[in-house]
């Protein structure tokens, strides 16, 4: 059975979000705040209608979860996803329609229904309300889409989504993928988004922190083990609940976790900071995972298989950052930051670059592999090399770029234009069309 959805909703809401083309997922939330919402799975298909006398369906969008949430965390997840424009315009919505002083709910907690890929039909295409949805319900009613009333709603739908009915048809509609979202949980847990990921992670953890227990939901944060700028995904198991200090160690590279579900801390943070010791006592204990019927329903396990392949060149990491340490303490003895600007700094690299370059003059081209090699010329090459990397490592200091991470970044740029299939043993390293 195809489910759905009516829920009601307001006009300033559906004005709010109808022309926001860049929400992938918005927030159907309730002021009461009191009951949970299991009528729908995740996929299913969940519809807007307005307040009387206003008796029309206006759009729509595809469940994910449903959430407890205080008002506050609510604001700061989806932000304008919420249909108001300031949490302070929120709150009032609210005490409106609890018909109580805002003065008395400091922060309430509201029930929050998180929806992807939502799409507003234009007023010439409302659909009328089904016959049997009384005047007198209030939130909503949930119908089946594959019989009666339900398979009427849904062809009403289904027939304005492939012409001009909607003010602008959502990316999953474009892409072809509407019809299969709401049958589909896998599909569409694959098209969560940064909010829905941050309330499903949050509630798999059981809104406890994973290395702490701690259960203050304000200062609790989902991180994703493979960032998104590397090719992660808003899934649940690329996410760990987190308390946001040991959220920013973990993105920052100053704890990790093992294969077997451990927390490690780096010698780096004491290093680096000369403090830590409230993390080290943490050092090597195993992380608490979610339940397991919950976090297989919710994806499986954390996949912190890939934060693994990072761990075993902590170790070489931590040797970097300690090199910098000595390379400030040094320069700062010397009092020649003064000369490190950006400027001075780049035409050190080049000249020395051009000193490693005098080291292999004259050199035949199929000799320098053995060239580099040899003894009397290991170490003077040692030290050139070493020379470009320390004004290397000044320079980016100095700039501010992470080099570790900008190498990361340029490796796949280069994948992109220089795809294997024309860029395969041809030195001129011919460059993709795109």
């Amino acid at each position: 059975m195809r489910k759905g959805y009516v829920g009601v909703t307001d006009l300033d809401w559906y004005e709010s979000l109808s022309h926001r083309f860049d929400l992938p997922e918005i927030n159907f939330w309730q002021p009461g705040g009191r009951l949970p919402f299991k009528v729908l799975s995740p996929g299913d298909l969940f519809l807007f209608k307005l307040h009387s006398p206003n008796n029309y369906i206006v759009g729509g969008g595809f469940f994910e979860t449903f959430s407890l949430l205080p008002v506050s965390l609510a604001w700061e997840t989806f932000a304008a996803g919420n249909g108001v424009a300031s949490l302070s315009q929120m709150r009032a919505r609210i005490a409106k329609y609890r018909r109580s002083g805002a003065a008395s709910m400091e922060d309430p907690i509201i029930g929050n229904i998180i929806l992807q890929q939502p799409f507003f039909f234009r007023r010439d295409a409302w659909i009328p309300s089904p016959s049997d949805f009384s005047l007198n319900i209030v939130q909503g009613k949930s119908y089946d889409l594959d019989v009666g009333t339900g398979r009427e709603l849904w062809q009403e739908v289904e027939a304005r989504l492939t012409g001009s009915a909607l003010i602008l048809p959502p990316q999953g509609v474009a892409e072809g993928h509407f019809t299969r979202m709401f049958s589909d949980p896998i599909l569409a847990r694959r098209r969560l988004g940064q909010g829905g990921f941050r309330v499903l992670v949050t509630d798999t953890y059981a809104r406890s922190c994973a290395i702490t227990n701690e259960h203050t939901l304000p200062v609790l944060e989902a991180a994703h083990i493979r960032p998104v700028a590397r090719g992660g995904e808003h899934l649940v198991s690329n996410g760990l609940l987190l308390r946001s200090d040991i959220h920013t160690l973990f993105d920052r590279g100053y704890v990790t976790v093992t294969p077997d579900y451990v927390f490690r801390v780096s010698e780096r943070l004491k290093s680096d900071w000369n403090n830590g010791r409230i993390y080290y006592q943490r050092d090597n204990i195993r992380i608490n995972l979610p339940n397991r019927s919950v976090a297989v329903a919710r994806s499986g396990k954390p996949r912190v298989a890939w934060r693994a392949r990072i761990s075993p060149l902590v170790t070489q990491m931590d040797r970097l950052a300690a090199i910098q340490v000595r390379l400030r303490q040094f320069s700062a003895e010397r009092e020649w930051e003064q000369f490190h600007d950006p400027k001075n700094l780049s035409m050190t690299i080049a000249s020395e670059a051009g000193e490693l370059l005098a080291e292999l003059r004259w050199v035949a081209g199929d000799a320098s592999d053995e060239h580099v090699r040899s003894a009397p010329a290991r170490e003077k090459i040692e030290h050139e090399v070493a020379d470009i990397a320390i004004a290397l490592l000044l320079f980016c200091e100095r700039a501010k770029i992470d080099l570790l991470d900008a190498i990361d970044r340029k490796i796949g740029l280069n994948a992109h234009r220089y795809p294997v299939e024309l860029a395969k043993g041809h030195p001129d390293r011919p460059a993709s069309s795109d």
